[in-house]
């Protein structure tokens, strides 16, 4: 992806999940950083498997095709302007509690069984990645199982404890 584009240039992008239905709309100049924000801040982050690019010449012409965008095709995951857009319906929050069900269920397996030998340093991008869920959901319960003595909080990430 060519993530520097000239000054002033600025991407409209379109997320969407596996089974092509929209998911947000966003405009960014620095693509892979946007996504990054995204990953790391939006529990629905693991559902995009598809993105479509439209480059404009500035940004204030991206920013108006992408109100115009939202205003028209309404993607559930985007939460501003909602109500302001007259939508009349609330910005959907992605429910990631069955993910939270299933990412601890995975973790505690494998500290379990040894696959994170004691001491070993877990980051919770790493984690949510090999797992395949958000991160933001994967800290979450990482957060939790630290609580419950299943990890050990670090200044960074966590470490697993000796047995």
């Amino acid at each position: 992806m060519n993530d520097t584009p000239s000054e002033g240039r600025t991407a409209l992008y379109r997320l969407y999940d596996a089974e092509e239905d929209l998911l947000y709309i966003g405009i960014s100049r620095k693509l892979t950083q946007r996504f990054r924000e995204h990953e790391h801040s939006r529990s629905w982050w693991h559902c995009v498997k598809y993105v479509d690019l439209t480059w404009f010449d500035s940004h204030p012409r991206a920013y108006a095709a992408e109100k115009a965008a939202q205003h028209s095709e309404r993607p559930p995951y985007n939460g501003v302007g909602h109500l302001g857009l007259g939508w009349h319906v609330p910005r959907i929050t992605y429910d990631d509690s069955a993910d939270r069900a299933a990412i601890r269920a995975l973790l505690l397996n494998d500290l379990r069984t040894g696959k994170y030998a004691p001491g070993k340093h877990l980051w919770e991008l790493t984690v949510s990645r090999e797992y395949g869920y958000s991160r933001m959901s994967t800290s979450s319960v990482m957060w939790a199982l630290a609580d419950e003595g299943h990890l050990v909080r670090r200044k960074a990430g966590y470490n697993v404890p000796a047995r």
